[in-house]
């Protein structure tokens, strides 16, 4: 008996009517659908796009950081060669933070970026970030060292071990 309704309305205006209106509405979905994929995969494209140019600018970053690293790290040099102990030590633990800030960003970029140029100007700097720490570690473990405090001295002389074990 379902089979036979169900033939006698197909047979109906209406159902034909129906049939029509769904397929109409089917197509309408499917083209709206595909509008908003397309939409989705261009703001996509467009956050990935604003994502590298931040990581750009945070390899700026790491070039200023590696800068002022330096300068700090010349100002404790200057401050151990005047005997200015604990401002030499301020001074070497300023460039260590920043030196580590920008292995940090650094690591980031090696992670997340898909820019060839700028990986590759990124893993250029691991070498020299890790240079500059491991002159920061043991001029801290030096200084401390200077000071007669060999516990110190051997933690951050360790830290420059554990980078580069044969410095």
């Amino acid at each position: 008996a379902g089979f036979v309704h169900q033939a006698v309305m197909a047979d109906l205006p209406q159902a034909q009517e129906a049939k029509t209106l769904l397929a109409a509405t089917t197509a309408a979905l499917r083209r709206r659908n595909e509008e908003k994929e397309k939409q989705l995969r261009a703001l996509q494209e467009q956050k990935a796009g604003k994502g590298e140019e931040a990581l750009a600018a945070r390899f700026q970053d790491v070039m200023r950081l590696i800068e002022e690293g330096k300068k700090a790290n010349a100002e404790g040099l200057d401050a151990e060669g005047a005997t200015k102990t604990s401002r030499a030590q301020k001074a070497y633990e300023k460039a260590v933070a920043l030196f580590r800030e920008a292995r940090e960003v650094v690591a980031e970029i090696l992670r997340t970026s898909k820019d060839v140029d700028l990986l590759a100007a990124a893993k250029e700097k691991v070498p020299e970030l890790d240079r500059w720490l491991v002159i920061g570690y043991d001029n801290l473990g030096h200084l401390w060292a200077i000071e007669f405090s060999f516990r110190e001295a051997l933690k951050w002389l360790n830290k420059a071990l554990a980078i580069d074990p044969n410095d």
